[in-house]
């Protein structure tokens, strides 16, 4: 990372006026390289679905979310969740992985030991001296690698369930929290500004359910300090910026 000039591992490089790192769990890693954020850590954990089969997915027709058993911590039980597409999900757990991208497996050999350097040196190591963080975790990978142990929890509110009905892992995405000095996990979305970046840090929840909206912030934000230059514009379909930026 150069002022004003981003150098890639093969050599190339872009030149830039002002960016905007919202590279998900890749972004604190970013922020660093521009000098910033240093005082904070991450973790990455990755959440796991299982598909009921068609002939069980009419057992509940909506929606259920659970609350959470370890409320201190930001992550969400297992619940029954109806797709768009008409699939029928249970999940997420909060499995601990050891980077941004490892939907399955364990990921990257190098990369891995890479990421337990950084564990054990920084903010995290705090929370392996937690009992309920390691509670948490022990529940967690006991639900990734048994589907028995999964649906066990989801029968807790839907008794009908089995682990049979269940034949194929559905979806699967990491959820990368920050930690603080203090080996909390931070509560809030993390927004860092310099003289020419902005880094969105720490964003999971409510996710891409508030992507378009807080978008749309961010744009009228760097507006009005004249960062970017907003054309003002006639669409009148769902996505009209103008009018997003009204309703909030």
């Amino acid at each position: 990372m150069q002022k004003n000039k981003i150098v890639f591992s093969n050599g190339e490089s872009i030149e830039f006026d002002f960016a905007i790192n919202c590279a998900g769990g890749h972004s604190l890693e970013i922020a660093k390289q521009f000098g910033l954020a240093h005082e904070y850590s991450d973790l990455h954990f990755r959440g796991e679905y299982w598909k009921i089969t068609d002939r069980h997915a009419g057992l509940v027709g909506t929606n259920i979310y659970t609350v959470a058993r370890f409320p201190n911590f930001p992550f969400l039980d297992p619940h029954w969740i109806k797709r768009s597409d008409g699939t029928t999900e249970i999940g997420p757990n909060a499995v601990p992985v050891l980077g941004p991208e490892t939907y399955s497996g364990v990921g990257s050999p190098i990369k891995s030991i890479k990421k337990l350097g950084q564990i054990l040196s920084g903010n995290s190591k705090k929370l392996l001296l937690n009992k309920e963080f390691l509670s948490l975790v022990s529940k967690e990978w006991k639900s990734s690698l048994s589907k028995t142990m999964m649906v066990n929890r989801v029968k807790k509110f839907i008794p009908e369930i089995k682990p049979e009905y269940f034949t194929t892992r559905g979806t699967a995405g990491i959820r990368t929290p920050v930690i603080t000095k203090n080996g909390e996990f931070l509560s809030d979305m993390l927004e860092i500004e310099s003289d020419n970046s902005l880094h969105i840090i720490n964003y999971n929840s409510p996710g891409a359910t508030g992507a378009p909206a807080y978008s749309a912030f961010l744009v009228q934000h760097l507006s009005e300090q004249g960062i970017i230059n907003l054309t003002k514009t006639n669409s009148a379909n769902l996505w009209n910026y103008d009018s997003i930026v009204d309703f909030l």
